[in-house]
């Protein structure tokens, strides 16, 4: 991340595909702060953000654990028009879900007016981390029945057994094992 910083500090023009890069850039391998004050820098020099900022804002927040942090990004989002956003939307689920602000989580993703894989594996483990592996499973079974806009994929397949040993639901574990084979 030095050696792209240093490239773009010496760009005569950042627009915001830049500074997504270099944001994504800082929330994929570090530092996680640097994340928030290229975001910061972005705000306050006028080029607005977009659709494709705020997941890795998120994605920073999340990973720091920044719940606080989070909202305010969050009300940026809500302001900007971009709370029904998907790729969004799936970045707010799982920053409250690592945040353990699981109801908050569950808000906005029963807000989303359209789901993809991502918003489901983003609420069963969250279930499972917060102590609720039964709704955990609850949302796996909605998935399943919700199969119209994605089935279960590989991902699923690997969040989904901890909630079963959590909630000793030998009778789910069996019908992963028989579904993945």
């Amino acid at each position: 991340m030095e050696a792209a910083r240093k490239v773009f500090d010496k760009l005569l023009e950042r627009d915001v595909f830049v500074r997504n890069m270099v944001i994504q850039g800082y929330a994929n391998v570090g530092p996680l702060v640097e994340a928030l004050n290229m975001y910061d820098r972005i705000r306050f020099s006028g080029v607005p953000a977009n659709r494709y900022t705020y997941p890795f804002m998120l994605k920073a927040c999340g990973a720091m654990r920044d719940g606080k942090r989070g909202r305010i990004v969050h009300g940026h989002v809500v302001k900007c028009g971009l709370d029904s956003d998907l790729f969004v939307g799936n970045a707010l689920i799982a920053l409250y879900s690592k945040c353990e602000e699981i109801e908050t989580s569950r808000r906005v993703f029963d807000e989303l007016p359209e789901k993809d894989s991502v918003s489901w594996n983003s609420m069963i483990p969250g279930y499972t981390a917060s102590g609720n592996p039964r709704e955990a499973l609850m949302v796996f079974r909605s998935m399943l029945q919700d199969h119209a806009t994605c089935l279960p994929d590989h991902a699923t397949l690997v969040c989904i057994p901890p909630a079963c040993f959590e909630a000793s639901a030998i009778e789910v574990e069996l019908w992963i094992h028989s579904y993945i084979i």
